[in-house]
Protein backbone atom coordinates (compact mmCIF):
# COMPACT_ATOMS: atom_id res chain seq x y z
CA UNK A 1 0.00 0.00 0.00
CA UNK A 2 2.67 2.41 -0.60
CA UNK A 3 1.58 4.34 -3.02
CA UNK A 4 0.96 8.13 -4.15
CA UNK A 5 -2.45 7.26 -5.44
CA UNK A 6 -4.90 7.18 -3.16
CA UNK A 7 -5.96 4.64 -1.20
CA UNK A 8 -8.74 3.29 1.23
CA UNK A 9 -11.43 0.96 2.76
CA UNK A 10 -8.69 -1.73 4.10
CA UNK A 11 -10.15 -5.08 5.31
CA UNK A 12 -8.34 -8.08 6.79
CA UNK A 13 -9.25 -11.37 6.00
CA UNK A 14 -10.38 -13.31 8.70
CA UNK A 15 -7.32 -15.34 9.38
CA UNK A 16 -5.81 -12.10 9.50
CA UNK A 17 -2.68 -12.84 6.66
CA UNK A 18 -4.29 -10.84 4.13
CA UNK A 19 -5.74 -7.04 3.87
CA UNK A 20 -7.60 -6.08 0.53
CA UNK A 21 -8.09 -2.23 0.02
CA UNK A 22 -9.13 -0.01 -2.86
CA UNK A 23 -6.68 2.07 -4.51
CA UNK A 24 -6.82 4.65 -7.49
CA UNK A 25 -3.71 4.27 -8.86
CA UNK A 26 -5.29 3.36 -12.22
CA UNK A 27 -7.43 6.27 -12.40
CA UNK A 28 -10.28 4.46 -10.81
CA UNK A 29 -11.16 2.47 -7.64
CA UNK A 30 -10.20 -1.00 -7.66
CA UNK A 31 -9.74 -3.42 -5.76
CA UNK A 32 -6.36 -4.94 -4.34
CA UNK A 33 -4.86 -7.67 -1.77
CA UNK A 34 -1.15 -8.35 -0.26
CA UNK A 35 0.18 -10.60 2.44
CA UNK A 36 0.20 -9.28 5.99
CA UNK A 37 2.19 -8.72 7.87
CA UNK A 38 4.70 -8.45 5.52
CA UNK A 39 3.71 -6.95 2.06
CA UNK A 40 3.98 -9.16 -0.68
CA UNK A 41 2.83 -8.65 -4.68
CA UNK A 42 -0.52 -6.74 -5.32
CA UNK A 43 -3.31 -9.06 -6.45
CA UNK A 44 -5.87 -7.15 -7.95
CA UNK A 45 -9.26 -8.43 -7.29
CA UNK A 46 -11.34 -6.73 -9.18
CA UNK A 47 -11.55 -6.27 -12.98
CA UNK A 48 -13.45 -2.81 -14.30
CA UNK A 49 -13.46 -0.75 -10.99
CA UNK A 50 -14.36 -1.68 -7.68
CA UNK A 51 -15.01 -0.88 -3.70
CA UNK A 52 -16.12 -2.00 -0.20
CA UNK A 53 -14.16 -5.06 -0.37
CA UNK A 54 -15.60 -7.99 1.57
CA UNK A 55 -14.19 -11.39 2.53
CA UNK A 56 -15.62 -14.79 3.12
CA UNK A 57 -15.34 -16.32 6.43
CA UNK A 58 -13.20 -18.77 4.80
CA UNK A 59 -10.60 -16.15 3.90
CA UNK A 60 -10.38 -17.73 0.29
CA UNK A 61 -13.15 -15.71 -1.10
CA UNK A 62 -13.21 -12.25 -1.50
CA UNK A 63 -16.11 -10.04 -2.56
CA UNK A 64 -16.52 -6.24 -3.76
CA UNK A 65 -19.03 -4.06 -5.05
CA UNK A 66 -18.32 -3.29 -8.88
CA UNK A 67 -19.62 -0.12 -10.68
CA UNK A 68 -23.29 -1.27 -11.07
CA UNK A 69 -23.65 -1.93 -7.90
CA UNK A 70 -23.41 -5.88 -7.87
CA UNK A 71 -21.68 -7.60 -5.29
CA UNK A 72 -18.63 -9.59 -7.10
CA UNK A 73 -16.53 -12.51 -6.45
CA UNK A 74 -13.37 -11.32 -7.12
CA UNK A 75 -10.56 -12.82 -8.51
Amino acid sequence: MDSSAREYDARFSPDCRWIAFVSEQTGNPEVYATSFPRKGDLVRISTNGGTEPVWAHDAKHRYYLAPDYTLTEGM
